[in-house]
């Protein structure tokens, strides 16, 4: 007997077969038969007219933080979701240290939330990985490391390409992230600090990346005007390292720019022929949400996010934004 049997349910499997109507039987908190069963549960549930599919995984999650709230979120389970990626767009939460917790609490705060500080029990990716451990998560995760912590741990919020020696600290702290349990790494390169690293730093990161058969997941430096080139640059940081890229939320925001996502796809055919690996996620509606860090000119945070509030009440600082806001699309998506 099973514990529960769902009768008659369009059961899709996950291996690209065509749907099929049957029952599924559960036994000790396990998929014990999937077909036309025979036996009987102590619970049976009538599955006409629904579909029962795998666990469908989340591969651009912001819950990070979220784990360690009061109560461990169980949003994403119930609609399905067993397996989020965390740490997205290079604005995760480990590595830190005792010196730039405070700026990376308010970095992230504005995708992840905010946690008190002394809820940030961990300083490395490993202790990160061992607090979610001891936490207990109402569906599995995996985390990518992120671009925009690794950077700050090598060189603060600083403008500018890193030194050989800089780059060196990254590519240490991302082989130690890996070596625990990393999945890939992680960029948004419209967020500072990750903004401001040139594609010869993303192509030099990934290379560790690669030796380990992880993934490089980025939210592309333009997803408007400019997202050919921007793609045109991602691809580029693939072919040189040899890591499998995934792009975020692949799309060309505002409609005059839909139009381009034609040019996406025939590049994106293009660099699988050429032996290139890249997948992507979407998601299904219209409307997209971010910071206002990403409104603003990347050079605006240079100094973090104190800095910036600072900033804003100088008449002069304020005034050289506004020069920005009046560039063209092919100067700076604004």
């Amino acid at each position: 007997m099973y514990d529960f049997l769902i009768k008659n349910v369009q059961v899709v499997d996950g291996t690209g077969a065509e749907p099929f109507t049957g029952d599924i039987g559960v036994k000790d908190g396990r998929i014990a038969g999937i077909g036309t069963l025979q036996g009987t549960g102590q619970r049976t549930i009538d599955g006409s007219r629904l579909a029962a599919v795998p666990g469908f995984i989340d591969m651009h999650s912001h819950t990070d933080l979220e784990f360690f709230k009061a109560q461990a979120p169980d949003a994403k389970v119930r609609q399905g979701v067993t397996t989020e990626l965390l740490a997205q767009d290079g604005l995760g939460v480990a590595p830190v240290s005792d010196e730039n917790v405070r700026l990376a609490s308010e970095l992230v705060a504005g995708l992840l939330g905010k946690l008190p500080l002394e809820r940030w029990t961990w300083r490395s990716f490993d202790g990160y990985l061992h607090a979610l451990d001891q936490r207990g998560l109402p569906n599995n995760a995996a985390a990518l490391v992120p671009h925009g912590l690794v950077r700050i741990m090598a060189m603060g919020m600083e403008n500018r390409p890193a030194t050989p020696q800089e780059l060196d600290e990254m590519r240490a702290l991302i082989r130690e992230a890996l070596a625990c349990g990393a999945a890939g790494l992680s960029t948004g390169l419209i967020y500072p600090p990750c903004s401001y690293s040139p594609t010869d730093e993303l192509v030099t990161l990934n290379r560790e990346v690669a030796a380990r058969s992880g993934i490089f997941v980025v939210h592309q430096r333009d997803e408007g005007y400019a997202l050919p080139q921007s793609f045109a640059e991602v691809c580029q940081v693939a072919c040189q390292s040899g890591v499998h890229l995934h792009v975020s939320h692949l799309k060309a925001y505002g409609q005059v720019n839909w139009p381009l996502m034609d040019q996406v796809l025939e590049a994106a055919d293009a660099f699988l022929k050429e032996g290139g690996q890249v997948t992507w996620d979407r998601y299904p509606y219209l409307a997209g949400c971010t910071v206002l860090s990403a409104v603003l000119p990347d050079w605006t945070l240079a100094g973090g996010t104190q800095a910036l509030v600072t900033n804003l009440m100088d008449p002069e600082f304020r005034a050289r934004i506004h020069q920005d806001f009046q560039k063209g699309l092919d100067v700076w998506n604004n």
